[in-house]
């Protein structure tokens, strides 16, 4: 999931803005930086759960 979400915002980042669906202006950039960082947190919280042994 982590990587979806990484995924997500790089994606929301370099797609075109033709389809008029997804959010436009700074609204997209914040949103797409949102992802990001959450799938980076998602990750880190993965990786600790790993090396623990959960």
């Amino acid at each position: 999931m982590a990587m979806a979400y990484m995924g997500g915002g790089i994606g929301l980042i370099a797609s075109s803005q033709s389809f008029g669906f997804l959010p436009t202006g700074v609204f997209r950039y914040i949103l797409a930086v949102l992802l990001i960082i959450y799938g980076l947190f998602r990750g880190f919280r993965a990786y600790q759960r790993y090396r623990d042994g959960e």
